[in-house]
């Protein structure tokens, strides 16, 4: 079974970007992130909110369509 949620280190994986460049994608609300418990919790990414995050940032996403 998939995991619903990934990690920082999980989700750079997926994208083959930096773990680094995924903490700053994240922070500065780029990605979708989740954080569970406090405010100082646990950040994830959930899983098909990365999928569709992936969809819209490439060319024929709905975010990049004229009009």
């Amino acid at each position: 079974m998939e995991s619903l949620l990934l990690s920082i280190r999980d989700a750079a994986r997926l994208l083959k970007i930096s773990e680094r460049l995924t903490w700053q994608l994240a922070k500065e609300g780029k990605l979708p992130t989740i954080r569970l418990g406090t405010k100082r919790g646990r950040l994830l990414i959930p899983h098909k909110a990365l999928e569709d995050w992936i969809l819209n940032q490439t060319s024929g996403g709905k975010q990049n369509e004229a009009g």
